[in-house]
């Protein structure tokens, strides 16, 4: 099939609720975005509307499945099925193969069904049972995209065969996540409370231990006991996966933290506010997939320090990898300490362009496109470049 056979370029996406309350959400529509402008036609197959709903009304034929039940049919509809949700690999697996369509994933997410270590002999390796024709080396799924070369190798470990599974980093829309004009930065930072000659560092993610925001307080308040001028802005709200126990974590880092700490809660203008910091830390205590929020703050300009978590260290790479630090409280003390230092502006320079080289979003549509394309013309089957 010829990549420029239109006919030949339409594409089945699935979804539950559109609502933009995760990085996941977010980070498939503006794929299906990308995908648009690049010629490709769109049908979404969803279960409940939400804030997203009129982005995606405008780049893709709607079917809600209340009203349109019948997934073969929309699947039907397309010449291949593009899933992002694990929970939902298995029903479009099988309305593909019903009427002869391939199919391909997005693993964003490690695979939070096998556990590890000692609890894996004890309990057992899985949590719960995953179909093997999807989730095994038989795998029928013609082909997943891992967010990063380190979620890439979580698969592997869990079974999935490593000609299935290629690495294709996130992206962002550099017209979204730009540098700000001086008044932009004036005015976030009017909202913020704070003068040209307060620096603010900042941290935007989920208020849990896990996003390692604790070592981030715990560094800035011993910081900031000695430099008037710091700020620390954090943009989040409590984990969704224990509301009572997130809000206990809140109330207490809330409860410890000086008077220089600006609380903001969960904001959906996030891309606005990184134009008021100065610096931005990533404390992450767990493997984040990829770290998105990592590009997002060097394409806004905004010098980054990071943990060594997971896919991070896979964005600071060459002269930006002195700014990963280890999850912990000292070594991102140390690491603020450093990245003050230096001249902010400089730094920050350079990880807007390093953005611009590696990942935009036409970067990772671009790999998008090839795999789809690759499974459309290969008979269901891509086949990836290993890294």
């Amino acid at each position: 099939m010829n990549a420029d056979d239109l006919s030949a370029r339409r594409v089945l996406f699935l979804a539950d609720e559109l609502h933009s309350s995760g990085g996941l959400e977010l980070f498939e529509l503006a794929i299906a975005e990308a995908l648009s402008k690049r010629g490709w036609e769109l049908v979404l197959s969803y279960a409940t509307d939400g804030d997203l709903v009129d982005r995606w009304s405008a780049i893709a034929e709607m079917r809600r499945r209340d009203a349109h039940p019948d997934l073969a049919a929309a699947v039907s509809r397309s010449d291949i099925v593009y899933c992002h949700w694990v929970h939902l690999l298995e029903p479009a697996l099988a309305a593909a193969q019903s009427v002869g369509r391939p199919v391909a994933g997005h693993l964003h997410l490690p695979p939070f069904h096998l556990r590890d270590g000692w609890k894996g002999l004890v309990k057992g390796r899985h949590r719960w049972p995953m179909e093997p024709r999807v989730w095994s080396k038989r795998t029928e799924v013609g082909a997943f995209a891992a967010v990063s070369d380190f979620t890439r190798a979580q698969w592997l470990r869990s079974g999935l065969p490593a000609d299935r599974v290629l690495t294709i980093h996130n992206g962002i829309d550099l017209a979204i996540y730009r540098p700000p004009t001086a008044d932009e930065r004036r005015e976030v930072r009017a909202e913020f409370g704070v003068g040209d000659d307060e620096i603010v560092i900042g941290y935007v993610g989920r208020l849990d231990p896990l996003k390692g925001v604790h070592h981030l307080l715990d560094a800035f308040s011993t910081l900031a006991a000695g430099d008037p001028r710091l700020r620390l802005v954090i943009v989040g709200a409590p984990t969704r996966n224990d509301i009572a126990a997130g809000e206990r974590f809140a109330d207490e880092l809330r409860a410890r933290s000086p008077a220089t700490v600006r609380w903001l809660g969960k904001r959906r203008d996030t891309e606005r506010l990184y134009r008021g910091f100065d610096l931005f830390v990533v404390p992450s205590n767990w493997d984040e997939p990829f770290g998105l929020v990592t590009i997002e703050a060097m394409a806004s300009g905004v010098p980054v320090l990071s943990t060594c978590r997971g896919g991070i260290p896979e964005i600071l790479t060459g002269p930006l990898a002195r700014w990963l630090v280890e999850p912990d409280t000292a070594s991102i003390r140390e690491g603020l300490e450093r990245l003050l230092a230096e001249d902010l502006a400089a730094v920050g320079r350079s990880g807007l362009e390093h953005v611009r080289s590696h990942f935009t979003i036409d970067h990772t549509a671009a790999g998008v496109e090839r795999m789809l394309l690759d499974l459309i013309s290969g008979g269901g089957r891509a086949r990836p470049e290993l890294p």
